[in-house]
């Protein structure tokens, strides 16, 4: 049995502004960019507009590429562990997703994002960004928060919301300690420093399985 809050030791629950998601649902990923923006750049602000901009943003979908490429522009540092294979993803596309996370999901990445703009924009990011490929770990989360870093995690919020079948969504990691994790999760709706059992946090980030976990780890060197 493996028992999630074991490495923290010392709680850590960071006090972070919140921003909801707007009422189209369609810019959570904007929303947690624009909270860790807001923690370590106070003296900017960002309109929703400047951070469609920044983030690429299709209709009613963004891959976390291009906004994480503006944090390092920013002067942040970013560190991105997961599976993904952006070699084989700027080569191979949709059948790469297809063979990494299942139809389902790839099928829901083809349809509300663009596809060819996020291959181009990887291959910037792997120049700019320190990349990790492999799975991450709860362990990797904890040691984030032990060393005062943001996270930002993609879930699948259905997980939270008790009801089957995917849905892709972007969560700020602000704190945990050995019996669960505080989360800003933009919404719709919204919930401010949700908490939440290290277990039902795997489970959502985990959706369809352990390949689909991914950290994006920001700070200030």
């Amino acid at each position: 049995m493996q028992i999630y809050g074991a490495t923290m030791q010392t709680e850590v629950h960071l006090s972070v502004p919140f921003f909801s998601n707007t009422p189209d649902n369609y810019h959570c990923f904007q929303a947690a960019l624009r909270i860790v923006l807001a923690y370590y750049l106070p003296d900017r602000e960002y309109n929703w507009q400047e951070l469609d901009e920044i983030t690429a943003h299709t209709a009613d979908y963004t891959w976390p590429l291009a906004g994480l490429l503006h944090c390092v522009e920013s002067g942040l540092k970013v560190e991105n562990i997961e599976p993904f294979d952006y070699q084989r993803f700027m080569i191979e596309g949709y059948s790469y997703l297809e063979e990494l996370l299942g139809r389902e999901v790839a099928d829901i990445q083809k349809a509300h994002s663009n596809l060819e703009q996020e291959r181009k924009l990887a291959a910037e990011f792997v120049q700019k960004v320190d990349v990790e490929k492999r799975v991450p770990l709860i362990e990797d989360i904890q040691s984030a928060l032990m060393e005062r870093r943001l996270v930002i995690c993609n879930i699948n919020a259905r997980v939270f919301q008790q009801l089957a079948g995917y849905t892709g969504h972007f969560v700020v990691v602000i704190g945990g300690n050995t019996d669960g994790i505080w989360l800003h999760d933009p919404g719709l709706p919204p919930v401010k420093d949700r908490f939440t059992s290290w277990g039902e946090f795997d489970r959502a980030w985990s959706y369809p399985d352990e390949n689909a976990r991914n950290i994006m780890a920001i700070y200030r060197p």
